[in-house]
């Protein structure tokens, strides 16, 4: 099973886009691959993927390192 961030509620998208992350002055990386793209677990929630992104950033992993754990590519 493909869970696809559309498939998730608009309350849960603007959640996902609302999220302050900035890695190298650049605070919109995330939104297309992450918001678009297909992810690779199917149990991620929209709680459970910024949490893991937010430990990511904070861990100084770049923006390749973080999509590749997430999204297919």
């Amino acid at each position: 099973m493909i869970v696809l961030v559309s498939d998730w509620s608009f309350e849960e998208k603007d959640k996902l886009c609302s999220q302050k992350w900035e890695i190298d002055g650049d605070d919109d990386w995330y939104r297309e691959d992450l918001y678009c793209g297909d992810l690779l677990l199917d149990d991620w929630t929209c709680d459970t993927l910024i949490e893991a992104v937010k430990k990511d950033i904070d861990e100084k992993l770049s923006v390749e390192e973080i999509l590749s754990k997430y999204v297919k590519s």
